[in-house]
């Protein structure tokens, strides 16, 4: 997907994840619509090296991703370091990958429209980050006190 401009109605998917203790990882997606609607949550507990390709099928699954324009995906997603080349080819959306210095990457994104995108989100970090980050925390806080199963790879 080809973005040329960005629109004050850009809905944009916040991904993070927690490893959890058992070698699998809580992975949450928040969709934003700017300035601060939330329009759904996507995700789940993964194990194992599939962890991955089980969240972006999920993410493509949902009924609310084909209105997302935009991924910001928190860097080592999953355990991965090929973010964002990997998740932008999984999902067919631009990627930008938050680094944990506070600089980012994008793939399919112009940098132009990287700054404009976090120019429409606001905060450090956007908001689709900070409140898929606090999620993530909460899901992984019960996952380890055994209130939910991890799905197997």
């Amino acid at each position: 997907m080809r973005i040329r401009s960005v629109k004050p109605e850009l809905r944009v998917l916040g991904l993070s994840c927690c490893s959890l203790a058992n070698g699998s990882f809580a992975c949450l997606g928040v969709i934003i619509r700017p300035p601060h609607w939330v329009e759904g949550v996507i995700g789940g507990v993964y194990q194992g090296e599939k962890c991955l390709q089980n969240l972006s099928a999920d993410l493509r699954n949902s009924s609310k991703f084909d209105q997302v324009r935009v991924v910001i995906a928190d860097e080592g997603l999953c355990g991965s370091e090929t973010l964002p080349n990997t998740l932008s080819q999984m999902l067919g959306k631009p990627i930008i990958t938050l680094r944990r210095n506070g600089s980012w990457k994008a793939s399919g994104l112009e940098n132009r429209l990287v700054g404009e995108v976090f120019a429409l989100l606001g905060n450090n970090p956007p908001e689709p980050i900070r409140v898929s980050r606090a999620l993530c925390r909460a899901v992984a806080y019960l996952v380890s006190n055994k209130r939910f199963k991890a799905r197997q790879s």
